[in-house]
């Protein structure tokens, strides 16, 4: 295939190598066609970016801070005749999961290892999947010497208290509105 120049092709004619396609309308002065004028565009803003992104940027003395990082705890919680140990980085937050009727029992500071640990030991009374456990004598009486040490836990559920015993509303009943000569919409 012969080669193709821009010499000659005048102001019809794309003048990037090899091309010929008609020049895009819109920039006559480039005497590209779109898809090169685009490349060009693109490779342009390239480079825009790359060599002003430090002056973008701010400083990092601008920048957000990170969030502190929260204590960890492992908490105790009742769901009806049901106890949870559970683990926590942020216990306000993981406590929205559970029913406004649940009761936050105790809370220790302690890592994912504490909670295995508990897990293990109060494993004879695990009643279902490996978190929950029946009410035993004997995980009562330790959650009552967490609250002896560490103190009653916060009530994280008084705000959603009421909410528990409100019926729920019917759901809205949609209506038919009727269009031209009665029919409906």
């Amino acid at each position: 295939m012969p080669k193709k120049s821009c010499i000659g092709r005048g102001k019809s004619a794309c003048h990037h190598p090899f091309c010929g396609e008609p020049i895009w309308e819109r920039h006559e002065l480039l005497f590209l066609c779109q898809k090169h004028a685009m490349h060009v565009w693109l490779t342009i803003d390239m480079d825009v970016a790359v060599t002003h992104a430090p002056d973008l940027t701010p400083p990092l003395t601008e920048r957000r801070p990170p969030r502190p990082r929260q204590p960890s705890v492992v908490y105790y919680l009742r769901v009806g005749g049901h106890i949870k140990i559970g683990y926590a980085t942020e216990l306000a937050r993981r406590m929205q999961a559970y029913p406004p009727t649940a009761q936050l029992l105790a809370v220790e500071p302690g890592t994912l290892a504490t909670e295995k640990a508990l897990h293990d030991r109060f494993t004879v009374h695990r009643i279902a999947g490996r978190e929950w456990y029946q009410a035993s004598d004997e995980l009562l009486d330790h959650i009552a010497s967490v609250v002896k040490q560490h103190g009653q836990p916060p009530d994280l559920f008084a705000h959603r208290q009421g909410k528990a015993h409100e019926q729920r509303r019917p759901p809205v009943q949609m209506r038919r509105r009727s269009g031209p000569q009665g029919m409906a919409v």
